[in-house]
């Protein structure tokens, strides 16, 4: 990819994002649904991660990396009739059910309070949860909810 080894040498810190993104789009054929909301994503992530209680997790559960999708309403709150495991590397079904409801109940602590930013209103989210790594937040591409 030209554009990437481009955007490497460029000096100019806007341009170098510029080449990056145009080297995104061609690369995959469209741009990334999230390009623009990675900071709020991150927020959002961080502040799950705050309600996360992790250390109350089995061994074979902390081990496990667990996805969890949600939708949050027009009312920006979290639908809890959608929040659903996407999926989990546990070993055990145990494991799995454990590491799941220690993040649905992140996700409900944290985000039921308060509607989350105007950006994810309406919007379908994923969170990865990973004692390693933390809780991710992303955009979940193509999904429609059932009112």
């Amino acid at each position: 990819m030209t554009l990437v080894a481009d955007a490497a040498r460029a000096g100019d810190y806007w341009m170098r994002k510029i080449l990056i993104a145009v080297a995104t789009v061609g690369a995959i054929g469209f741009a990334p649904s999230n390009a623009l909301g990675a900071p709020k994503l991150d927020e959002l992530g961080s502040d799950v991660s705050l309600c996360w209680n992790d250390e109350a997790l089995s061994d074979d559960a902390a081990r496990a990396t667990t996805t969890v999708e949600f939708h949050v309403g027009q009312d920006g709150l979290v639908d809890l009739n959608t929040i659903k495991i996407v999926s989990s590397t546990a070993i055990t079904q145990t494991a799995s059910k454990q590491a799941f409801e220690a993040a649905r109940r992140a996700i409900i602590r944290c985000l039921m309070s308060d509607p989350v930013d105007l950006s994810f209103w309406d919007t379908t989210l994923e969170a990865v949860f990973s004692v390693a790594t933390g809780v991710k937040v992303r955009y979940q591409p193509n999904t429609t909810v059932d009112t």
